[in-house]
C-alpha cells in the first residue's frame, strides 16, 4: 500500500502563497549579508534583496545586527512592505508637474548663480510647451505609452 503525498482535501483548499522568503543570516567567512527574496510588482518576478553587513568588525556584533534587521525585515514583508517601493511610491505616482516644479526648487536651492536658475527654468519651461502638445496627457495612469515618462519618488530630472 503507497501513502498518498497530497490528498484531495488538501488539493481542493485554498492556499495563500507568500511573496517573499523570510530573510536568512549568512556568514561565509569572507563575506556576511542578509539575503531573502521578494516579488518584484514592477517586473512581475521576484527578485533576491541582500543587505550586506562587511563593514561591521567583530562577528558578534555582526550576528547581533543581523538578528536585529532580520526581525525588522519580517515585521515589513509580513505587512506587505517590499524592497523596491518604497512609503511613497506604494501611495501612487507623483504628478509630473509638481515633479518638475520640485526640481525647480531643488535647483534654486542648490545653485547660486542666477544665470544658471534662469538656464533650467527656461528649459522647463520648453518641456512643459511640449508636452502640452502631446496626444495623449502625462499623468498618473499605468499606461505604457506613459509609464516612461512618470517619476516617481527620489529620481529627479537632472539634465533636460
Amino acid at each position: 500500500m503507497t501513502k498518498k503525498i497530497c490528498s484531495s482535501q488538501s488539493r481542493n483548499s485554498s492556499i495563500d502563497v507568500m511573496d517573499f522568503s523570510y530573510p536568512v543570516y549568512h556568514d561565509t567567512g569572507k563575506k556576511s549579508y542578509v539575503d531573502f527574496r521578494a516579488y518584484d510588482p514592477a517586473t512581475g518576478t521576484v527578485r533576491r534583496k541582500k543587505y550586506h553587513l562587511d563593514n561591521i568588525k567583530s562577528k558578534k556584533e555582526r550576528r547581533l545586527h543581523a538578528n536585529l534587521l532580520i526581525t525588522k525585515l519580517v515585521k515589513k514583508l509580513s505587512t506587505g512592505w517590499r524592497p523596491w517601493h518604497d512609503d511613497i511610491t506604494t501611495k501612487g505616482y507623483a504628478d509630473f508637474d509638481q515633479v518638475l516644479d520640485l526640481y525647480l526648487k531643488n535647483v534654486e536651492k542648490t545653485t547660486t548663480r542666477s544665470k544658471t536658475v534662469h538656464a533650467y527654468t527656461s528649459r522647463v519651461n520648453v518641456l512643459r510647451e511640449y508636452i502640452s502638445t502631446l496626444p495623449y496627457p502625462i499623468n498618473n495612469n499605468n499606461n505604457s505609452h506613459q509609464q516612461h515618462y512618470i517619476v516617481a519618488n527620489r529620481y529627479y530630472l537632472k539634465k533636460i
